[in-house]
């Protein structure tokens, strides 16, 4: 990769943000790649390591799929290879699993432990039996976190382990049927609290799942937590029914690189502080470089608001047993060449389930050091600014239509209302945090350009964010949200905001698609 496709000019001094940026960067991938160097003869090794044959039980079982006009339950039997996967990798540290024109189906997870790989063929396609109801791909030490004091047990991490390849489903074959396949638990017996993924990796260090294809799973696609050192490249999100990447607090040192496809919620969330029954961790998130990554928006009506979503969610943890709180704040992250993101949620967000003022950060978490290089959008997307940043620069940024006159980025309190009763306003529950003060320092946007005359044309990037207190609404209940009184501090980096209109960058001119890549 040139300085220029990096957004640096070689006949230009770089901006001092750029070159933050760029070492920081640099800093991440090589680290990254010194902890997963493991990984480059790994898949050799797997190659002659291949299911135990002799392990396959048959089994018959109903999966509804859907039809014309309905859905249809269709009696299948089929081949259950979890145990004679598991068998090669108890025995062999490893296995390889070649493509064949029938899928492989799994009624439990299959377990990784430390050192161990799985790789796939591209076209090897795993089912999760109907009504199985737990994750796909797991590692051994999954522990989660003590729920009282928030600390994660002192037991052996699972050093370097590698999955590749193949297509994974637990069956959502529509947004409102799952098979049976529902919560993506580590195990039948006894889950860890808070694992909700097909695949899930927990308390793991050097971890590398690369050229994967996640197929209509009900839950999130990988919830990686308390993993350090990782690396995630290329990965294909069809129809995932939750989240894509979804990784969990106490986790650092990553790479997310090459994700693409469609998901009903977030995309790619980093989320420090989470809701505690779906959290296995929380804690600090730090130094994670996300590139080359495109979402495809979901077909309208299906769950549009929540798709093609990047979530960064600090907070604060209050713990049980009276100590003190522990701070999960998210700093040193880098997104650069992303196209088509819909939102991204820099906000606070209660846990309705449990109940708002049961489970919330306390008070509202704080972001550090951001950097969003190179984002390219077909399509309005939004900043939603609402909880504490401290240095946040937006650069060279491509519309590819003329979006002169719009916000970008909304720094402001926000405010949404859940109707748990449409016609009862006394039930209806506020969503977000819009009573909150928060600070926002440091912020810098340049190098914008809109398509305006079969051209990138700059625009002043400065126009593109918007900040404002919060505010009732006067017309509560009769219209919503309700508003709320949270005020903004805001500066821009500097003295002043940024000039104006700047040359467009030549890098403005890649192609909003994410780049095919090598192995680790």
């Amino acid at each position: 990769m040139t300085p220029s496709a990096h957004g640096l000019s070689p006949s230009a001094p770089p901006h001092p943000l750029d070159v933050d940026r760029e070492r920081l960067a640099a800093d991440i991938e090589a680290r990254v790649a010194e902890a997963t160097a493991f990984a480059k003869n790994r898949r050799e090794r797997a190659a002659s390591s291949l299911p135990d044959a002799a392990r396959v039980r048959h089994g018959e079982w109903d999966e509804m799929w859907p039809r014309k006009s309905d859905i249809a339950a269709v009696r299948v039997k089929g081949e259950i290879w979890t145990d004679a996967i598991q068998a090669a990798l108890d025995t062999s540290g490893c296995v390889h699993i070649p493509a064949r024109a029938k899928p492989y189906y799994i009624d439990a997870p299959i377990i990784l432990g430390a050192g161990q790989t799985l790789t796939a063929d591209p076209g090897a396609e795993f089912r999760l039996v109907p009504g199985s109801d737990t994750c796909m791909l797991r590692n051994r030490a999954v522990v989660g976190m003590d729920r009282e004091s928030l600390a994660i047990p002192d037991v052996p991490y699972d050093e370097g382990i590698l999955v590749e390849g193949g297509v994974w489903t637990t069956l959502l074959t529509t947004p409102e049927e799952r098979n049976g396949n529902v919560w993506g638990h580590v195990s039948k017996a006894n889950p860890v609290h808070g694992c909700y993924g097909a695949f899930v990796f927990n308390h793991v260090r050097g971890l590398v799942v690369r050229d994967v294809v996640v197929r209509q799973c009900n839950m999130h696609g990988l919830q990686l937590s308390d993993v350090h050192d990782f690396l995630v490249d290329g990965i294909a999100f069809d129809r995932q029914g939750r989240d894509g990447v979804h990784v969990h607090g106490a986790s650092d040192w990553g790479v997310i690189r090459r994700v693409s496809g469609d998901t009903k919620d977030d995309f790619i969330a980093l989320n420090a502080w989470d809701w505690s029954h779906t959290s296995p961790t929380q804690g600090p998130i730090h130094h994670i470089l996300v590139e080359d990554s495109e979402c495809v928006h979901a077909p309208a009506g299906d769950r549009p608001e929540g798709c093609c979503a990047i979530r960064l969610q600090p907070g604060n943890a209050p713990r049980r047993n009276g100590a003190k709180t522990l701070s999960c704040p998210v700093e040193s992250i880098v997104f650069r060449r992303i196209a088509n993101a819909k939102v991204v949620k820099m906000y606070d967000q209660p846990n309705l389930e449990l109940g708002r003022d049961k489970d919330r950060s306390e008070p509202i978490g704080t972001m550090r050091e951001l950097f969003f290089d190179s984002l390219c959008f077909d399509r309005p997307c939004v900043f939603e600014v609402a909880d504490h940043v401290a240095g946040c620069d937006i650069a060279r940024v491509r519309f590819s239509y003329d979006a002169e006159g719009s916000a970008l980025v909304l720094v402001q309190p926000k405010s949404g209302t859940w109707k748990h009763d449409p016609a009862d306003p006394s039930t209806w529950v506020e969503i977000y945090s819009p009573d909150e003060d928060f600070t926002v320092r440091d912020f810098s946007a340049r190098l914008f350009t809109v398509r305006r005359g079969g051209r990138d044309v700059p625009v002043d990037a400065t126009a593109f964010v918007q900040v404002a207190d919060g505010r009732l609404n006067p017309d509560w209940p009769a219209t919503t949200p309700r508003g709320g009184t949270g005020k903004v501090a805001f500066s821009w980096r500097g003295a002043s905001s940024p000039s104006g209109r700047q040359a467009a960058p030549a890098m403005l001119r890649w192609t909003c698609r994410p780049k095919r890549s090598s192995s680790t």
